[in-house]
């Protein structure tokens, strides 16, 4: 689908940048724009929104991307957009149970898991196919329903998920420095809490 002409079509004016510049594909033919929102989970998920920002940028042509605490917005022209998310489904970053596509009511998505260990849904667009094994999506990403189920692949072991995980913590990867980390951590509260509201009281013991 297109609703701007093709790029030859255009009669523009010289720009010398264009001619260094090769568009992508969907540019080229002029489609619309589309997006894909990913949530990722607080609970050791394989990928984080700021680290989809790096990996978009790095990877990516003719993107606009916007990242906020557990979610990631990515748009680029359609056909762009569909080839994409070959690696973006089929790919360590894609976990079914701790990774989501969800263009709307994305709260609370992050810091729950269900009964089945998936990350929560508040407009259930995906459920565990307990006879494949499978994580099954229902609906799209904007909460419609599908004409035919669509499986995505079984979700991670807890094991695996801490294994693949890029959250520091006890359990997964431990800060090297995590004497002085925690120490300046430690400080900050304790300042905080003693001196939040009377910063004079601040001094070199704390």
């Amino acid at each position: 689908v297109s609703i701007h002409p093709p790029l030859e079509e255009l009669i523009e004016p010289y720009d010398p940048i264009k001619s260094l510049v090769v568009p992508t594909p969907g540019a080229k033919a002029g489609d619309r724009m589309r997006f894909v929102q990913f949530s990722d989970s607080f609970w050791h998920p394989p990928i984080a929104p700021y680290g989809r920002v790096r990996l978009y940028f790095n990877r990516f042509r003719g993107i606009d991307v916007v990242s906020y605490s557990g979610r990631c917005i990515l748009e680029m022209r359609e056909r762009d957009l569909e080839a994409v998310m070959k690696p973006l489904l089929e790919t360590e970053i894609f976990n079914p149970a701790r990774t989501a596509m969800k263009g709307i009511t994305v709260h609370g998505h992050s810091l729950r898991l269900d009964e089945d260990g998936l990350m929560f849904d508040a407009r259930r667009r995906y459920i565990y196919d307990k006879d494949s094994g499978e994580v099954v999506y229902i609906k799209d990403q904007m909460g419609r329903i599908l004409d035919q189920p669509v499986p995505v692949g079984r979700p991670l072991s807890e094991e695996e998920c801490r294994k693949m995980s890029i959250v520091y913590s006890w359990d997964t990867r431990q800060y090297k420095s995590r004497t002085e980390v925690l120490q300046v951590i430690s400080r900050a509260t304790k300042m905080r809490v003693l001196a939040g509201f009377n910063p004079e009281s601040i001094n070199d013991q704390m």
